[in-house]
């Protein structure tokens, strides 16, 4: 793995992803493993925008693919009808190295969206 020295990079894209969460857990973002890049997190928000609370999972997985060790970022909460979750701020915001993933769920389809701010550092 090639994690870039973050002193001296060069590139800083930043980016923004949003997307309906599925009863499947499924990845939201991914850092290859040849990558080269270092994904440095700064939030992610989940909403709520059904009639019904929805319980939902996002995780930091070990693996681009999804397959590794999961380590939850929020474990079965509850997001209430017409609310949005704060998973992470710029406050608590981390890195993601080489061959680690984010992947989220929900127990109701079609209930939960998921936006995540986020730069690619190289």
């Amino acid at each position: 793995m090639a994690i870039p020295n973050i002193v001296n990079v060069s590139s800083i894209q930043a980016k923004s992803f949003g997307n309906t969460l599925t009863t499947s857990n499924a990845i939201v973002i991914a850092n290859g493993a040849s990558s080269g890049n270092c994904i440095k997190i700064n939030n992610i928000v989940l909403s709520n925008y059904s009639n019904a609370a929805a319980t939902a999972n996002v995780e930091y997985n070990r693996a681009a693919a999804g397959t590794g060790t999961a380590t939850f970022l929020i474990s079965q909460v509850s997001v209430p009808s017409g609310a949005s979750l704060i998973v992470t701020d710029k406050s608590t915001g981390f890195y993601m190295e080489e061959d680690t993933s984010i992947k989220a769920v929900s127990t109701t389809a079609s209930a939960v969206q998921i936006f995540v701010s986020f730069e690619v550092i190289s």
